[in-house]
């Protein structure tokens, strides 16, 4: 009888020890996350650091000149966007065999 109370108990500390290491892993993890998120929080505050200088920079008069150049920019990146949209629906071909037209002006 005190054999297989042994036993018993055995198992137990055996499946708790597996409960243990497998919560001993998550925690690892979670420190692991924690520690890459700090890291990533002071490079962040480190670049919000940088622009307030660059922007305690500037001279009122350039902020004309840069929003003007953020204006530029903007409508060259919806060009950018409607061309690639463009060229997307163009050469989306329903049928992909090989026999098919690769291009729709293709024949």
């Amino acid at each position: 009888m005190k054999d297989e109370q042994f036993q018993a108990l055995q198992e137990k500390l055996a499946e708790a020890d597996a409960q243990l290491l497998a919560v001993t892993a998550r925690c690892d993890e979670w420190k692991r996350k924690a520690q890459e998120k700090a890291r990533e929080a002071v490079q962040l505050g480190n670049k919000v650091e940088a622009l307030e200088e660059r922007l305690a920079e500037l001279d009122e008069e350039d902020v004309p000149a840069l929003q003007m150049e953020v204006a530029r920019l903007r409508e060259e990146l919806a060009r950018s966007e409607a061309l690639r949209f463009d060229l997307h629906r163009q050469f989306q071909a329903p049928d992909m065999s090989p026999t098919a037209s690769r291009h729709p002006s293709v024949v």
